[in-house]
């Protein structure tokens, strides 16, 4: 009995003394890099995501878009098993992997989300915070004179993060092609209540320059949407460079560094 048990702690040992060596030997070299480990972990959960849209009789995919992210890879599955099987032996590196492949699918999915806003001229739920850029749309537009192409328009509904008494700045940077040619262009920008009242701010656009447009917010009132167009009649050959747009809100502790007029609300 002695025998055995000096014995077993003898192997016992020499385990620990293997897995301590195995820990300070480092990552064997026949595992997947943990770079390379990220890419296909990455591109793993988008075919999976994309297979469980799949119907149920489809669901053998499964096997399928994985073989295929694997290929593109240039990894063979029994490579990709048993560095998987070494990645869930050491914990701390998979979390680093897995860390930075939801930053990535993060971004990315508030790329698309962007995307689809401006596709559908609605944007996601604006940022928190006291003072921020809620413009959701691109910066920069190139207005001429035909009429699939003569304006910029928004609309973006009050959400969670709008506090009653917002003020909000649009800024429009703009040149005109050729500049001596006199078009101006008008812009225009609205904000309504919940009780249907409006207030409403104009500024015609011409030449070069910065311009904004201010809505102060009566603080009584519960705003329901902002809207606004900038409309460039133009003539034929004449060009209008919008750039640098932005939408700024301040919540009511910077209303007061806000600049611009105060319009008084008008029942509709």
């Amino acid at each position: 009995m002695r025998r055995n048990e000096c014995l077993w702690r003898c192997t016992l040992l020499a385990l620990c003394l293997c897995l301590t060596a195995g820990c300070k030997k480092g990552m064997p070299d026949d595992v997947i890099q943990p770079g390379q480990m990220e890419d296909i972990l990455h591109d793993f959960h988008i075919a999976r995501a994309m297979t469980d849209e799949l119907p149920y009789t489809e669901k053998y995919k499964q096997a399928l878009y994985l073989d295929n992210v694997l290929e593109k890879h240039q990894i063979k599955r029994a490579d990709f098993d048993s560095s998987l099987v070494w990645y869930s032996r050491h914990a701390d590196e998979l979390s680093k992997i897995y860390e930075k492949v939801s930053k990535r699918l993060e971004t990315e999915y508030n790329g698309v989300t962007r995307l689809i806003a401006i596709r559908d001229n609605k944007p996601q739920e604006t940022l928190a915070g006291d003072t921020v850029d809620i413009w959701y749309g691109n910066r920069l537009y190139l207005l001429s004179h035909s009429p699939l192409n003569s304006r910029v328009t928004f609309h973006i509904p009050a959400d969670d993060n709008f506090r009653p008494g917002d003020d909000f700045t649009w800024y429009i940077a703009h040149a005109a092609f050729p500049e001596a040619g006199g078009d101006t262009a008008v812009a225009a920008f609205f904000a309504r209540y919940k009780n249907d009242s409006t207030l409403s701010c104009t500024r015609r656009l011409a030449g070069r320059g910065l311009d904004s447009l201010a809505i102060r917010c009566d603080s009584a009132y519960e705003l329901e949407e902002l809207r606004g167009f900038i409309y460039y009649p133009g003539r034929k050959g004449s060009l209008l460079l919008i750039d640098s747009l932005s939408l700024m809100r301040y919540h009511s502790e910077e209303a007061s560094q806000a600049k611009g007029s105060r319009p008084v609300p008008v029942k509709h």
